[in-house]
């Protein structure tokens, strides 16, 4: 597979991190200014709702009244716009679909002397809704942290299931583990065990936010000393 292949990939998930890092900072701004906003707009309509109030100041109450539901509208509107995007669904086959992403990634996880295999569930194959783009995304996030997990001579498999009205793709390493005191926190925005400019702590939580988006999840396993399996359920 062409380089070019693997730097799009790449980029591809790097831009949807700096997305999903705009949505979290702007959910996070939402809620610290919207509380406020929200008490100011009511404490404005208890003060026009008073007979005594001056016109002077019913009309300066008006004014600053409908600047703050006005506010309060620009960050909803600017919330929405960087939520992840809704899945475009289309029937596909998700072992063509893996198989793809295994071929592109490959080169990189030869390079690291990392073996991997596939195991694809031949129900998998079959057409199911979902958005290719997207789950894509989210093979190339788990590929990516498990190729970090392992040392070389490690072995990485990517594995499909199916049944009638699911699928699962599952990403294992047999690599040291996840520590068990931060097992909990690693769906956490912005929590990660990598230096600062290898990891922005937003890919597993935006993988997550994936997968529920398709009415499914995200579950990792891992054990100390073992390795870790991470199944994405369509």
């Amino acid at each position: 597979m062409e380089n070019h292949d693997v730097l799009h990939l790449q980029r591809r998930v790097a831009d949807a991190e700096r997305s999903a890092a705009l949505g979290a900072l702007a959910a996070n701004l939402a809620h610290e200014l919207g509380t406020p906003l929200h008490s100011i707009a009511g404490h404005l309509d208890l003060m026009l709702a008073a007979e005594t109030l001056p016109d002077d100041a019913r009309r300066r109450a008006t004014i600053v009244s409908g600047e703050v539901h006005r506010l309060c509208a620009l960050l909803q509107r600017h919330l929405r716009r960087l939520r992840t995007p809704a899945p475009v669904v289309v029937a596909t086959n998700l072992n063509e679909v893996v198989a793809r992403i295994v071929d592109v990634v490959e080169p990189l996880v030869h390079r690291q002397e990392i073996e991997i295999r596939t195991d694809f569930g031949p129900a998998a194959s079959e057409p199911f809704p979902c958005d290719a783009a997207q789950v894509e995304q989210v093979l190339v996030n788990l590929i990516r942290n498990a190729m970090d997990a392992l040392p070389a001579g490690g072995l990485l498999t990517v594995s499909t299931s199916a049944s009638a009205t699911s699928r699962t793709i599952s990403v294992a390493d047999n690599g040291s583990g996840i520590d068990p005191t931060i097992l909990e926190r690693v769906f956490e925005p912005f929590f990660t065990t990598k230096e600062p400019d290898v990891g922005t702590g937003l890919g597993l939580a935006l993988c997550r936010e994936i997968a529920r988006n398709h009415g499914g999840d995200l579950v990792l396993d891992s054990q100390p000393g073992l390795g870790t399996v991470v199944t994405l359920s369509l």
